[in-house]
């Protein structure tokens, strides 16, 4: 479970809410609930401390059949902050023929970018499945590529996805969740994960140039020693050549190269003209 704030932009730093809290409630059908802590801690099921994601694990009963819910609760001290989110489900003892896993989709890019993951699809079903991938309770623009996956039965196969991020979409955190549901049976969740993308400016005209003009210093500054060497072979009186190849600007600093070129021949003195 993770906050997000009135514009569905996840609360990431935990000291803009101190004291915040949150349990789980897990009810099974007709029988009363019971309660599980949701951690923040990096302890347990928590894979990183005070970074706002809480995580509860629920061992369910080898006899526990039928429907059950699951009811987070939030609440943090000297704050409004009050709520819950609710997830129904139901308990079934058949093996699952159809596994995914969403992992990767956790990194840092600009409005109109694209960020890589991957899908893990394991079907060990005798027919074919087709899954549906979706992005939802994003508040900004935001889609998923493929958004449509078919598997063949017995295969085990790693899809490249990509998040598209819309042009229009603000600096900050992006909200919202990616879910991967069986078209193949109604639709049913087969696994959900939550967007951790940060969008940052996009980059500047001279970031987007800098592989370029990299190339291109390079380039001048090899022509720039051949024709250093050149000279040098034809100007021998020198005891060494020391020349100033190049300047350049990288990043604000400034970029001097030089060479020294020694002689091919016997020294003479310098001469006075």
């Amino acid at each position: 479970m993770r906050l997000l704030s009135p514009r569905g932009v996840p609360v990431t730093d935990p000291e803009s809410i101190p004291g915040v809290a949150a349990r789980l409630e897990i009810t099974p059908r007709q029988e009363e609930h019971i309660e599980a802590v949701m951690r923040d801690d990096g302890l347990g099921p928590d894979a990183k401390a005070r970074d706002m994601l809480f995580t509860a694990q629920v061992v369910v009963p080898t006899t526990a059949t039928g429907e059950v819910s699951f009811v987070s609760r939030v609440s943090a001290d000297r704050s409004d902050v009050t709520g819950k989110s609710a997830l129904a489900t139901t308990i079934s003892t058949a093996q699952r023929p159809l596994t995914a896993r969403v992992s990767a989709l956790e990194n840092t890019s600009y409005p109109g970018g694209r960020v890589s993951g991957s899908l893990l699809v394991a079907n060990g079903d005798t027919s074919p499945h087709t899954l549906k991938l979706s992005v939802v309770e994003a508040a900004q623009s935001v889609s998923i590529e493929p958004d449509t996956v078919t598997v063949k039965p017995g295969a085990t196969r790693s899809i490249d996805i990509t998040l598209v991020l819309g042009k229009s979409v603000q600096v900050g955190s992006i909200g919202g969740l990616l879910r991967v549901a069986d078209a193949s049976q109604d639709g049913r969740l087969v696994d959900a994960s939550f967007l951790s993308v940060t969008v940052t400016p996009g980059p500047t005209w001279w970031e987007r140039q800098r592989g370029a003009a990299l190339g291109a210093t390079a380039a001048l500054l090899a022509a720039t020693v051949a024709l250093a060497s050149v000279s040098a072979r034809r100007h021998s009186r020198l005891d060494r050549t020391v020349l100033l190849l190049a300047f350049s600007t990288w990043d604000g600093m400034i970029v001097q190269t030089s060479a020294a070129v020694p002689p091919h021949g016997p020294a003479d003195p310098p001469s006075r003209s």
